[in-house]
């Protein structure tokens, strides 16, 4: 059973940081095929893997009551991962 209690700390976290502190870790395989593909979605390319962290983003931007409606917190998600400023975020905290 998930403990939702622990996430509703993290309501502070922009879109950005809330899809490279626990969207990312979530999907964090090893498999070199599945990195690739999330990488291109962290800069933006559209496909199966931007879909999911739209998708699950958007759950939890509007679970933490960040937008009213899910499909604004989908568009705010949809907006940091092709505007670049995940990947730029991810690739710093890399370093």
């Amino acid at each position: 059973m998930i403990d939702y209690r622990k996430y509703s700390r993290m309501a502070h976290l922009s879109a950005t940081e809330l899809i490279n502190h626990v969207l990312y870790p979530l999907a964090n395989l090893q498999d070199l095929k599945t990195r690739r593909y999330r990488t291109a979605a962290l800069a933006g390319e559209l496909g199966s893997s931007a879909d999911a962290l739209i998708y699950a983003g958007a759950i939890a931007l509007w679970h933490l009551q960040k937008h009213d409606r899910i499909n604004d917190a989908a568009n705010r998600i949809r907006e940091v991962l092709t505007n670049g400023e995940t990947l730029n975020h991810f690739n710093a905290a890399k370093n």
